[in-house]
């Protein structure tokens, strides 16, 4: 049997491909433009707004505007006045740039959630926070406030299972539970609670600490009789790390995300962007907190 002898390569043709090529510096060269490409069309147009540290400071933002809020609130637990840092909408209403009241800038981020709601009968509106700053707490808290001046329907609930600041604000720290749900409104001076028999309703500021687990379906119907006691039902979701915060952000009609622009990393917002859809939340939009 006689071993077949495979053609010797052809170097002529190879020297030439080499010739071809360019230089090894240009290669890396065209890689590092690739990768500064890729980077640039991949960040969030939330970094490209510098954080101000003054109102008249605030860009405005393509065909859009950016409001800030500096608002003080007393924390019942600690006695204490804390200050909330400024707070920009994003994708509020198209228009100039608005800085003069606090009130005004609340009020245009009540009109976009009722705008956005507005095809909903009834609505559970989530807000998601990024880091564990609480700031979901504070913008749930005056808006909430801002809503009910304008006589609407509202109640607010902390179904944050981890850190709980929406209960903690409101000084409803004596029976810390699941689900807490807080003050009412002008129209409806009450709370509404859940057992696991049937919808109390008990004074404002009362807490109930529920035995539910996350996945039982009654917290489904429980936010659907909640619907039948108040047309708009704000939830403070928290970080969304319990998989009960998980489950109630799947039951709201729309979440919004609320980002620290001067401690949210960029890896997180985007991937908390991208992470959300995809667990079957419909995310309605991101209120940036300067």
């Amino acid at each position: 049997m006689k071993l077949q002898r495979h053609a010797p390569p052809n170097k002529s043709a190879r020297a030439a491909k080499l010739a071809s090529r360019p230089p090894f510096s240009q290669l890396r060269r065209r890689g590092q433009l690739q990768r500064e490409t890729a980077k640039t069309s991949n960040t969030p147009a939330i970094d490209a707004i510098p954080a101000p540290k003054v109102a008249s400071e605030l860009p405005a933002v393509d065909a859009e505007i950016v409001v800030q809020v500096d608002t003080r609130t007393t924390v019942a637990q600690s006695n204490s006045t804390r200050l909330i840092r400024p707070v920009a909408a994003e994708r509020i209403v198209e228009g100039a740039l608005a800085t003069d009241e606090n009130t005004r800038a609340y009020e245009q981020l009540a009109t976009r959630v009722i705008d956005d709601v507005s095809c909903f009968p009834t609505a559970c509106v989530g807000f998601v926070a990024a880091d564990q700053g609480g700031d979901s707490t504070l913008v749930i808290t005056i808006l909430g406030n801002v809503l009910r001046r304008r006589q609407e329907q509202v109640l607010i609930l902390d179904s944050d299972t981890e850190q709980r600041c929406l209960s903690l604000l409101h000084g409803v720290t004596d029976r810390p539970g699941t689900g807490d749900i807080l003050s009412g409104s002008a129209l409806l001076p009450e709370s509404v609670l859940h057992t696991p028999q049937q919808i109390k309703v008990l004074p404002i500021g009362t807490a109930y600490e529920s035995n539910e687990r996350p996945s039982s379906k009654k917290w489904g119907q429980f936010l659907s009789q909640i619907k039948v006691q108040s047309p708009l039902t704000l939830i403070d979701l928290g970080t969304m790390q319990s998989a009960f915060s998980t489950q109630m952000a799947q039951l709201c009609e729309t979440v919004y995300l609320v980002v620290a622009m001067d401690r949210t990393p960029r890896s997180t917002y985007a991937k908390l962007a991208g992470q959300i859809p995809l667990q079957g939340i419909r995310l309605q939009g991101t209120i940036v907190t300067l």
